[in-house]
């Protein structure tokens, strides 16, 4: 029998979505995917940008299928955005020798995926997670709005992806044979201040 445990090995009993998502309560994330459904989650997730294959399962709450930074990077960007998913690209522009500029990020279609009020909801709970909860190391980080923190299993991978009103960036660490980073090695205590650090250095350099 699958049992999912929450990241602290304690049990919280009943909490509200923004408590959950700001403390990565597994338990409570679980709950709402059986509420929500498991196919409605997926085809979201898709309208996101998540192309990789996804577990049809509740596994799926807690992040069970392997996604690139790539990909998790622009899905949260629909959060930091106005509800809308556009797919990422890899060149911004070219400056001509005559000084012309071509951009490539001009016009790009643009998917609304979420209404104003849904939109609204997810910022005000990932601002939560670094105002209060496992994303608190980049609190130091002037203007930024929210992020959110993840952690597999026996700390095989930490990861965190934030954003402020200009930028959507992601930090990923982990070991290229899946080995374990090492007891306490989070999303929150390792991924998040790499990301702090990469922040405020493009924000003094700018």
């Amino acid at each position: 029998m699958w049992q999912p445990g929450n990241y602290s090995g304690k049990y919280h009993g009943r909490v509200n979505l923004r408590t959950a998502l700001a403390y990565s309560y597994n338990a409570a994330a679980v709950r709402l995917l059986q509420k929500t459904g498991v196919k409605s989650v997926m085809a979201f997730a898709e309208k996101a940008g998540i192309t990789s294959a996804m577990p049809a399962d509740l596994s799926l709450a807690l992040g069970a299928g392997d996604v690139s930074l790539l990909e998790i990077t622009a899905a949260y960007n629909v959060f930091a955005g106005n509800g809308t998913s556009s797919p990422p690209v890899f060149i911004d522009k070219i400056v001509m020798t005559d000084g012309e500029v071509r951009r490539f990020s001009d016009g790009r279609p643009r998917r609304k995926i979420m209404s104003l009020k849904e939109l609204h909801q997810m910022q005000s709970m990932l601002a939560e997670v670094i105002h209060r909860g496992t994303g608190r190391k980049v609190r130091s980080v002037p203007g930024v709005r929210g992020g959110k923190t993840g952690t597999s299993n026996d700390y095989r991978d930490a990861w965190f992806i934030g954003y402020d009103g200009k930028l959507t960036s992601g930090v990923w660490l982990g070991n290229d044979h899946n080995r374990s980073l090492g007891h306490g090695e989070s999303g929150g205590t390792a991924a998040a201040p790499v990301w702090r650090d990469f922040m405020l250095s493009l924000k003094q350099n700018n």
